[in-house]
């Protein structure tokens, strides 16, 4: 008997979860010894991207929060004429055709992109473009990370997965397929390109990889279920009704007069048989029909129903896989019936903080890159009015500008409102920031209102003399 028992408990039959041992080697965070892995990283992401809804949402949220509507960037190098001049420059190059080398990016569309792509893929590599014969002779190109030629190694430790660097760990070169074949790469120097990737998994990490890793297993089941809860609704909306009949027993019996008759051997008695069966057992299936069985076969319901748990299910995945992001549930899924007031407020706040660190890696990674390379292109370029000689000898201190982000998400005006009040008050803010922060410009925005005001009260002077009568005194 204890043969028999352990046969079966040491057999496929019998199976429970896994154990930490058996779940399969790992890697120690040093991501450039596994090569393949970030390729294959980004194949399953894409995958979930395609199939599912979960990653999607994360993307539009993300983007949203960080990005939102746009970028404000506003000179400030203290002279009036150098900012307005270069704020000109800033918003032709921004367009289209004057920013992107492929003319399908303006630019808040092309920082959008920025952080998608890192966000799907670990990184993507700006390349910084210059040509006289455009009209601002500077554009700018995305390229994706799956481009690297990671096969590129040098066995030395400089060259690891197509990233080249010093001896000080700074990127220098890095290789880059000229086609979308990949059949050949090139080296290109770091000079005129930037390479947007967050490290995260180690602080050695120089290959790009998404943080969207952490939550495939999630997504995983996530598929499954629904997929299984899907498959399950479709079974029982067809199961219609099931007919016990002699039918099956009458059929059999006969062909096994036909089969004898006409001297068919055993194994053609049963294909035939089977065959016939099934055709017959596929009738009806569906819900206008009724499905046949045989007499005496019983029909076993599943009584446990599963309906309960999947908004469970789902719930505490989407819990999951919004914390793996650093957001919450609420921004990433828009699920407003999950929280109360107090809950919603929490989970913005929680939202933005994250979303200024993730746009603080922009600005200071890519974005105040691209104002001194087009504030240069200006001044080269006679765009700017400032000698080259003089901006030249101290650049840095040109470089002076408040680049805002459109994307304050506020559930209460009034409050938010009254909080702006006590921080102006306060000192905390200023009217130019806060006016910056809504993509306009206090300066302009006060010219406009004086301008305004000034036409009405002449307006108010014509029309009150050519009725005789006098301008009332102004009670204030």
């Amino acid at each position: 008997m204890s043969s028999v028992f352990n046969s079966l408990l040491f057999s496929d039959i019998i199976t429970g979860s896994k154990t930490a041992e058996e779940t399969g080697a790992g890697f120690d965070g040093v991501i450039e010894t596994f090569g393949d892995y970030a390729a294959a990283s980004r194949k399953q992401i894409n995958h979930y991207y395609a199939n599912g809804t979960d990653i999607s949402a994360i993307l539009n949220s993300v983007i949203g929060g960080v990005i939102g509507s746009g970028v404000n960037i506003q000179a400030r190098t203290g002279e009036e004429e150098l900012n307005a001049a270069f704020e000109l420059l800033l918003k032709k190059h921004a367009k289209s055709n004057n920013f992107d080398i492929t003319g399908r990016a303006h630019r808040d569309e092309f920082l959008r992109g920025i952080i998608g792509y890192e966000l799907l893929s670990g990184g993507v590599i700006i390349r910084h473009h210059y040509s006289t014969s455009w009209e601002i002779p500077y554009r700018l190109e995305m390229v994706g990370v799956d481009m690297i030629d990671t096969s590129k190694n040098d066995g030395e430790g400089r060259l690891l997965n197509g990233v080249q660097r010093d001896r000080y760990g700074r990127v220098t070169h890095i290789w880059l397929y000229s086609d979308y074949k990949k059949s050949r790469s090139v080296r290109y120097s770091m000079r005129n390109m930037t390479y947007y990737m967050v490290p995260w998994l180690s602080i050695s990490q120089y290959t790009a990889v998404s943080r969207l890793v952490t939550i495939l297993p999630t997504l995983d089941t996530i598929l499954q279920y629904k997929d299984a809860e899907v498959q399950a609704a479709l079974e029982r909306a067809k199961a219609g009704v099931y007919w016990s009949t002699e039918l099956y027993g009458t059929i059999l019996q006969a062909l096994n007069e036909e089969f004898q008759n006409a001297n068919v051997t055993p194994a053609e008695k049963i294909n035939e048989a089977k065959s016939l069966l099934e055709r017959l057992s596929k009738r009806g299936v569906s819900a206008h029909g009724a499905t046949p069985i045989p007499v005496d076969d019983k029909i076993y319901e599943v009584t446990n129903k599963s309906d309960s748990v999947y908004d469970t299910i789902t719930t505490h995945s989407q819990k999951a896989v919004a914390s793996a992001m650093g957001g919450s549930q609420l921004s990433i899924y828009k699920d407003v019936a999950i929280g109360n007031y107090a809950s919603i407020k929490a989970a913005i706040s929680f939202d933005e903080e994250q979303y200024k660190m993730d746009f603080d890696n922009l600005v200071n990674n890519f974005v105040n890159e691209y104002l001194e390379r087009l504030f240069t292109v200006g001044v080269q370029t006679g765009a700017l009015p400032i000698s080259r000689n003089e901006y030249f000898s101290n650049s840095e201190n040109y470089w002076k500008w408040d680049i805002l982000r459109q994307s304050k998400r506020v559930i209460d005006e009034a409050k938010a409102a009254q909080a702006r009040k006590s921080d102006l008050e306060s000192g905390s803010t200023t009217l130019v920031k806060e006016y910056g922060e809504k993509g306009l410009d206090y300066i302009s925005e006060m010219e406009k209102q004086m301008e305004a005001d000034i036409k009405i009260a002449a307006m108010r002077a014509e029309k009150y003399a050519a009725a005789g009568i006098g301008e009332p005194a102004d009670e204030n």
